[in-house]
């Protein structure tokens, strides 16, 4: 087979060779030299001829499915055009391939079955009898203790209300005290509203009647020293001689006080008398105090001249209205609910 191809292919090449010398008049001769030919010759010739037309049939039809992969794909002018790229980026990390495990199923927990509690002896029991009714006596004895404690705690706040109304309804009492008692009476926290409310009233009474005789023993004590006794300077002489003049200090000759002077000196000791009385809540008698009353005024608008203005003194025509406010006080102490006749 190979020697008919090799023959073959120097038949090819001969004829190849041949055809550039042969003139285009000798077609005769060539056509008679085919006749002349013999059947292998004839055979190899079959075979050139098959395989060109089946390169030709491919080389067709590579160039139809060419030309229709062209028509499908769309052409280069109408795909989008990329933007353009700034910065080169980097290329993503791969993501790690974790392998993976295999699949253990868990394993069943075994619920532990409940143990058999032992019983509970009746030794244990007794005890905890015992144990609660020692707790109960206990509370029992707490709320016997609270309960004493609140009544111990009443008795010391009416303890304290007696005393401070005692402190009013004693005589030697005076209004600084009062106040101070019915101030302490209405902070007690036992008292209803009403007498919490009449404790505060009561307060309220002795605090002004307080403020007043303040008012008036300040009003007394002015007037008092506004009254100038005159006073006459010693008669005798003063000898230069040191012993002399001791000897002459050891004794005093003035002149006698006249009648005015000694009326203003009886005015201003008695004012200042009435005042101490006042302090001590020893009431002057009405009369005496309007005589007096009326001496200072008059004495006063001596000074002052006719044409002066109406003289207020700030003094009281007389000290009833004190006296009865004290009365109340006492009055509503003894009275108190819960005191004792």
């Amino acid at each position: 087979m190979s020697n008919e191809k090799g023959n073959d292919s120097k038949a090819g090449e001969d004829h190849t060779s041949a055809d550039p010398a042969v003139p285009e008049d000798s077609a005769q001769q060539s056509a008679a030299a085919e006749t002349d030919k013999t059947p292998a010759e004839k055979k190899s010739h079959k075979g050139l001829w098959a395989f060109i037309l089946l390169a030709l049939s491919g080389i067709s039809a590579l160039v139809f499915y060419s030309d229709r992969l062209t028509e499908l794909l769309p052409s280069r002018s109408h795909m989008p055009t990329p933007p353009p790229v700034l910065q080169p980026v980097s290329p993503e990390p791969k993501a790690a391939v974790i392998p993976r495990r295999p699949v253990i199923p868990p394993k069943p927990i075994a619920t532990p079955r409940p143990a058999n509690k032992p019983g509970v002896s009746s030794q244990e029991v007794k005890q905890m009898l015992s144990a609660m009714d020692n707790l109960r006596a206990e509370l029992n004895q707490l709320s016997q203790d609270q309960r004493s404690m609140r009544a111990a705690l009443k008795e010391q706040q009416q303890m304290n209300l007696q005393v401070r109304l005692r402190w009013i309804t004693d005589p030697a009492a005076r209004l600084p005290q009062i106040q101070l008692a019915w101030e302490e009476i209405s902070l007690l926290p036992e008292l209803s509203d009403a007498q919490r409310s009449e404790a505060e009233r009561m307060h309220q009474l002795a605090r002004s009647s307080v403020e007043r005789l303040y008012q008036w023993q300040l009003a007394i004590r002015k007037w008092a020293d506004m009254l100038v006794v005159p006073t006459h300077k010693d008669i005798l002489p003063q000898p230069a001689h040191p012993w002399l003049a001791w000897i002459v200090g050891q004794f005093h000759l003035r002149q006698a006080p006249s009648l005015e002077a000694r009326k203003l000196t009886d005015l201003r000791e008695r004012l200042l008398e009435t005042g101490h009385l006042l302090i001590l809540e020893s009431w002057p008698d009405q009369g005496e105090w309007q005589g007096l009353r009326a001496r200072l005024l008059l004495e006063i608008r001596g000074h002052q001249g006719d044409t002066a203005s109406p003289v207020e003194l700030g003094l009281p025509d007389d000290f009833s209205t004190i006296q009865k406010d004290i009365q109340t006080l006492r009055d509503t102490a003894r009275n108190w609910p819960g005191q004792p006749s």
